[in-house]
């Protein structure tokens, strides 16, 4: 049976979904994982039922069903959450190739440029990480005001001194 304006299966994902951000992660895991056995090739479906697994701390769980997403499907959105689930598990390396990636797939896709510069920083890369950190102003409206309230002229590039100068670290 259809629905008027959307069909009855999408409205079941959007209830699938719905369950998940509801915190009814155990009601959001069965749902999902029934539509991926009727689904099975859909990378979306699984990224979204490996997502419910790291909500719940199946890290395993969560990793194995993004790699086999990525198997039918390379995503910005799918190596991103991969990178964040292994920041969740502290592996930092793994973090910061999965964002590579999804840099690579997409050079715009911000949520990569971001994750990466924090990835980074918890790696020592200071230079890399502040580089990256950057991109928050393109990613959150609420911070884009702040670009217009500085000169960005005066952003220290690194090399300059100093001396005598103050710093505004935001």
């Amino acid at each position: 049976m259809r629905q008027r304006g959307i069909s009855a299966s999408w409205s079941r994902w959007t209830q699938r979904t719905a369950l998940g951000g509801l915190k009814r992660h155990k009601e959001a895991i069965e749902a999902m994982e029934t539509s991926v056995k009727l689904n099975p090739n859909k990378a979306m479906f699984l990224n979204n039922l490996a997502i419910q697994y790291q909500e719940v701390g199946k890290h395993k769980d969560a990793e194995d069903v993004l790699q086999e997403a990525l198997k039918l499907k390379q995503t910005a959105e799918i190596w991103d959450n991969l990178g964040n689930l292994y920041v969740q598990m502290e592996n930092y390396p793994s973090a910061k190739k999965c964002y590579l990636n999804a840099i690579g797939i997409d050079e715009k896709f911000v949520p990569s440029h971001i994750s990466l510069g924090l990835v980074s920083h918890f790696m020592g890369d200071w230079r890399k990480g502040f580089e990256k950190y950057e991109w928050r102003y393109l990613y959150y409206p609420e911070l884009r005001p702040y670009i217009s309230w500085y000169d960005l002229s005066k952003l220290w590039d690194g090399k300059a001194s100093l001396e005598g100068k103050r710093v505004l670290v935001y």
